[in-house]
């Protein structure tokens, strides 16, 4: 009934608003929707989509296969058959086109895009994306299901899985001859010396099949030769096989799935199922191969039949000058176990070994990950395996006719500790999975340096940035600086952007320095610091099968919470810069392995705790780690995991981009585990709505679904969201008097209403709901006016602003809380979007303000000389170790996008554009 004087309401705004008549470039609600997609849609039909490889390893790629996912205007084209690459001279490419998800118009939404791209050494080349007439496949993949198993046929390249008999590929010809003749196995022995092999396949799914790439997912699981299961079948393997078209090699990603129970403390009746085991390795049974090369390495070496090589770290000792100065004394044991040790230049503790027989060699450094099997001259077979020696432990072995990935080889151990390194097992627990990705080429002229390239530095298929915000699949997203923007804010809008670069590159950073002085020591060891380079200083640190791809959170791990990934794809999406992707996709394998419970069970009474991000502050899967002092926390260092820190937009934008659909499968997980703590609640059902003990878990909620929504196209999830802020959000802050206060008395923490606020203003643009839009304004007008503080100079210093927090309830002996300036960037996106809302510069001036207080200030003492800057780079108060560093990073590429885009100038600056047609 609201939409005609909304939509009226909408009009007489941008006719009146001064803020906006200033500013063309800025349209007012639906006009600025119209126009972002009217240049979406123009853009795609006068020119296409241009797309830009650029070679990232310096090897030339030969037709080298591409994954891309791309957006396309809502609207626009309705099925694959209406697309066509081609190359910018106007030549047509042979390309796949998958579709991921579609608009709620059923047009085409995200596409993935697989085709062969030939690119110079450090190069670049494009493409152009548009509608027309695909071209033809001359060679294509060729596969035959049948009850028996499955066929796949390359053109070069034919394998056999087989449905009825164990193992996981059963047979693999290429050009002719045989070069797998017994099945690809995985074997495991476990601490009692039981050895394993995998059953027959319990599933074979076809996950992709096309023209040219194909995917097969082939699921078993691990059974002694009595036939005996690890707690009853929930330890297997899933291995997806993808074939390409015309080539000689598959690429595998094999997944160890340990599905038991974690036995978190809150998890009553369930048991520890945690596995610990010698050794665990992937058997390709070669046809022909006396010996392996290590072809790639500055010391290649020649191993014979009955030998082996294997990555090792030397755990460095701990720097105990540092600790004093850190830490309190009863904090002293954790971080003994984890302080790096090594500030500038590469970590010397890598050493690798080959060994045959008794005769062992050791040689210091790293290997590239790359071997090659051959009898005599011949070349058999080329396997390269991706982030080889950072995933330490990790080698190669060759007995009789089986060539072995040892992804975990004999002798090593985890976690870092004496009770392990003297069992020499390896402890995954309980909901724990971990994923190898490899190629194995059997071309006899392989090269091994392409392979290399191929696995860990995959070429990609990029737009403009712009093209990504203009079709609104990924909003918001930051335009260019706004007109007539102040200096400060100019240089604001400069050092966000050269923040963001500084966390994947130390070119764009500042040397770690603590402004407070109260870790000066700090500041004589770091220097310029993002994270590869923090990864590659102390890799005992972070590197290493369980802990590559994360960060530490204080003393502990973070499991990659506040959504770093998502800030690293879409800051590629913005600036381009290749280290985002790398260092992207480097995270989003260890969120989806290692910091998620794979765990959907009606067993027990532990429910809630399925299927969420892993919430630790510790060391992952060490509660060898456990403090006397900590209370309750003692009893179990990792503590639960929890709906208050659970996270997907990172995993759906990725999966959005490269189709891994490891990463869809954990956001679904994620937004199955709300569902059910949501709906579980007898309240949920009844009345109007409940209190939650923490209200930004409604947010996080929210936060989940909508990306569900958002890049699957599934409306149940809107639905959900809708429901969760009506019952809980909304219902509470009209219980406590509809004025912006959400808990009783208005004492309600700052971070929560942060958390909240994105979420929200995501809803309204989806909904157009009116009573969404006026909760967003008091919501955010009492904080303003109510809970916050600072925002001033006062002799020669500035005070930024603060946000009380008050924390879960309020405290008869503490009112008011503490406060943080850290709030500030999320919050300011709010302050941007009532603006728009409203129509009062008063909100964007201060959206701006805190913006640049944000930006220049965060890690500044209160009080400083206005013309101090906090240090750009991965570090905070003068270093990467620190409680808050990692959040800090994410919440500052996280946040501060939606009023970046519509304070920018930029005409394809992705605004959330609101739908007020939409309305109810």
């Amino acid at each position: 009934m609201w939409r005609p004087l909304a939509c009226y309401l909408a009009c007489m705004l941008l006719a009146c608003s001064p803020m906006f008549a200033q500013a063309p470039a800025m349209s007012w609600p639906n006009m600025l929707s119209e126009r972002e997609r009217k240049a979406a849609y123009e853009t795609f039909d006068k020119t296409g989509v241009e797309l830009t490889i650029q070679e990232p390893a310096g090897v030339a790629r030969k037709a080298e296969p591409v994954t891309s996912g791309l957006p396309l205007p809502e609207g626009r084209i309705m099925e694959t058959g209406s697309l066509c690459l081609q190359t910018l001279d106007g030549n047509s490419v042979p390309c796949q086109f998958t579709v991921q998800s579609r608009w709620p118009n059923q047009s085409l939404k995200w596409v993935l895009a697989d085709f062969m791209c030939s690119v110079a050494a450090s190069n670049a080349v494009g493409y152009t994306l548009r509608e027309g007439k695909p071209a033809a496949v001359e060679t294509q993949v060729r596969v035959e299901q049948k009850e028996a198993g499955v066929f796949i046929d390359t053109g070069r390249l034919q394998m056999l899985i087989e449905t009825n008999s164990p193992g996981l590929i059963h047979s693999i010809r290429c050009d002719g001859k045989q070069v797998v003749a017994k099945p690809v196995q995985i074997v495991l022995v476990d601490a009692s010396n039981t050895v394993f092999h995998l059953s027959k396949p319990t599933k074979v799914s076809v996950e992709t099949q096309g023209a040219l790439r194909s995917t097969f997912l082939v699921q078993a699981e691990f059974l002694s030769d009595n036939g005996g299961k690890i707690f009853g079948g929930r330890v297997g393997v899933d291995l997806w096989v993808t074939a390409y078209a015309g080539k000689p090699y598959v690429k595998l990603d094999a997944r160890i799935r340990q599905g038991g129970f974690y036995g978190y403390r809150n998890e009553k009746g369930r048991p520890r199922q945690w596995l610990y085991f010698r050794s665990l390795a992937l058997t390709l049974p070669i046809v022909n191969g006396t010996q392996f090369v290590l072809a790639t390495d500055t010391e290649p070496s020649e191993i014979d039949v009955g030998g082996s090589v294997v990555q090792w770290m030397r755990y460095a000792e701990i720097n105990a000058r540092a600790l004093p100065e850190l830490i309190t004394p009863r904090e002293e044991m954790l971080v003994k176990q984890i302080w790096p040790t090594v500030y500038d230049g590469p970590y010397k503790g890598f050493y690798w070994t080959s060994q045959k027989g008794t005769n062992l060699a050791v040689k210091a450094g790293t290997l590239s990950g790359v071997a090659r099997v051959k009898s005599g001259d011949k070349s058999g077979m080329t396997v390269a395996v991706r982030r080889f020696y950072e995933n330490f432990p990790a080698g190669f072995s060759l007995e009789g006719g089986n060539f072995s990935f040892l992804i975990f080889p004999e002798g090593g151990f985890w976690p870092r500790t004496k009770k392990a390194a003297d069992a020499g097992t390896y402890q995954l627990e309980g909901g724990r999975y971990k994923t190898a990705q490899l190629i194995v080429s059997f071309a006899p002229d392989a090269e091994p340096t392409e392979l290399v390239a191929m696995v860990n530095e995959p070429l990609f298929a990029k737009a403009a940035g712009r093209w990504y915000g203009d079709t609104g699949a990924v909003v918001p997203m930051a335009g260019s600086l706004p007109a007539g923007g102040d200096k400060e804010l100019v240089e604001a809008w400069q050092r966000y952007d050269r923040l963001q670069r500084a966390k994947v590159n130390d070119e764009f950073g500042d040397p770690a320095k603590d402004l407070t002085l109260t870790n000066s020591l700090l500041n004589e060891l770091w220097g310029k610091v993002s994270i590869p380079s923090l990864w590659q200083r102390a890799p005992d640190v972070f590197m290493g099968w369980m802990n590559y791809g994360d960060l530490i959170w204080g003393y502990g791990y973070c499991s990659l919470y506040y959504e770093m990934p998502y800030t690293m794809f879409q800051h590629y999406l913005r600036l381009g810069d290749r280290e985002f992707l790398d260092v992207g996709s480097d995270m989003i394998r260890h969120r989806y392995d290692i910091d998620q419970y794979h765990v959907e069970s009606s067993q027990g009474q532990a429910g809630h705790l399925d299927g969420y991000q892993r919430y630790e502050k510790g060391e992952h899967g060490n509660l060898d780690r456990q403090a006397s002092g900590y209370g309750e926390k003692a009893k179990n260092w990792e503590i639960n995991c929890k709906s208050s820190h659970t996270w997907n937009r990172d995993l759906l934008l990725h999966w959005a981009l490269t189709g891994d659909p490891r990463s869809l499968e954990t956001a679904e997980q994620n937004g199955r585990a709300f569902e059910r703590s949501f709906t579980s609640d007898k309240k949920w059902s009844q009345g109007e709505g409940f209190d939650v003990d923490e209200f930004r878990v409604s947010g996080w909620a929210m936060e989940n679904w909508l990306g569900l929504y958002e890049y699957s196209g599934k409306t149940q999830w809107l639905a959900r969201t809708e429901q969760v802020f009506e019952k809980t959000l909304l219902y509470m802050e009209r219980k406590n008097g509809g004025k912006g206060q959400i808990i009783k008395d208005g004492h309600q923490s700052s971070q929560f209403v942060a958390i909240i606020t994105e979420p929200v203003c995501r809803l309204h643009h989806y909904t157009g709901r009116k009573d969404v839009a006026d909760f967003l304004i008091r919501v955010l007008t009492y904080q303003r006016k109510s809970r916050s503080a600072g925002g001033y100079e006062k002799d020669g210093g500035v005070y930024p602003t603060i946000w009380q927090t008050g924390e879960w309830e309020h405290k008869a002996d503490d009112p008011d809380g503490d406060g943080s300036k850290a709030y500030s960037i999320a919050l300011l996106d709010g302050y941007a979007y009532c603006a728009r809302l409203t129509g009062d510069r008063a909100d964007l001036e201060f959206a701006r303000r805190l913006f640049k207080e944000f930006i220049f200030y965060y890690g500044v003492p209160d009080g400083s000389p206005r013309d101090w800057r906090t240090p750009l780079g991965f570090h905070l108060l003068g270093t990467p170790i620190d409680c808050h560093a990692a959040k800090h990073h994410a919440w500052s590429g996280r946040y501060g996008q939606l009023y970046m885009a519509i304070d920018g100038a930029w005409s394809g600056s992705a605004i959330l554009p609101l739908k007020i047609e939409m309305g109810k």
